[in-house]
């Protein structure tokens, strides 16, 4: 009698830990899942910034070396000096072309020296 009083006992008492170590994992499930969208956000935005650079270098004439570019949750930023006005048209609508690439802010992309 005492051994079932016993058991009852610890499996009530061990009821509440059992619920938490289960909401935990969900907790852990979810935040790893998180952490893994990130992660692909980054490849995914040093992906878009190298293919739009390689982009840059292979078009001749094009300041490429003088031309930053940074991406940012699919948004290209281009900054820097070209030589024309239809230069910085070229460069946003090659950027435009990258898969994955959801907008290009040329805002910072001057005509200079």
């Amino acid at each position: 009698m005492k051994i079932k009083a016993t058991i009852a006992i610890l499996a009530v008492s061990l009821a509440p830990l059992t619920c938490y170590a289960e909401s935990m994992t969900d907790s852990m499930s979810s935040d790893a899942a998180h952490g893994m969208n990130v992660v692909t956000t980054e490849v995914s935005d040093t992906a878009i910034t190298t293919q739009v650079k390689a982009a840059l270098a292979a078009k001749p004439g094009m300041s490429s070396m003088a031309i930053g570019v940074t991406t940012e949750n699919g948004v290209v930023h281009l900054d820097g000096s070209v030589k024309s006005t239809a230069q910085i048209k070229d460069a946003v609508e090659m950027a435009k072309k990258v898969n994955g690439v959801k907008g290009v802010d040329a805002t910072k992309l001057i005509v200079g020296n």
